[in-house]
């Protein structure tokens, strides 16, 4: 009987743990990845590093450094609409809207396209 539920809780815990990882960039509940999902790097190094990822859950992270302001982090969720943008909605409840431009694979803050974030490689 201890055995049993032994494995029982071991099957359960790893449902659990499998159904709640995610990996940027791996796309498992449907037919094809939303181009979304995944790593965004931006700002000119050294005064500026900027990262965004999204996750197929819909939370991001949102990490940005600035050599006069130092280190800021927020998470929140995203959301897309039809025109193909979307948008973050921090926990503090700050929205911003983004663009992506499949053309070159990038994605902007809405009104500031010379500020590209490129999906990172890595």
């Amino acid at each position: 009987m201890r055995i049993g539920l032994s494995v029982l809780l071991v099957v359960v815990g790893v449902v659990l743990i499998a159904g709640c990882i995610q990996l940027p960039g791996v796309h498992i509940l449907g037919n094809a990845p939303d181009p979304l999902i995944g790593q965004w790097v931006g700002g000119e190094l050294p005064a500026s590093d900027l990262h965004v990822i999204l996750y197929e859950n819909q939370s991001y992270i949102y990490r940005s450094f600035y050599l006069n302001q130092g280190e800021k982090t927020e998470s929140g969720i995203w959301s897309r609409d039809d025109s193909g943008r979307f948008f973050l909605q921090s926990a503090s409840g700050n929205i911003t809207g983004w663009v992506y431009d499949p053309g070159d694979d990038s994605i902007y803050l809405t009104g500031l396209p010379q500020r590209k974030y490129y999906r990172s490689r890595e």
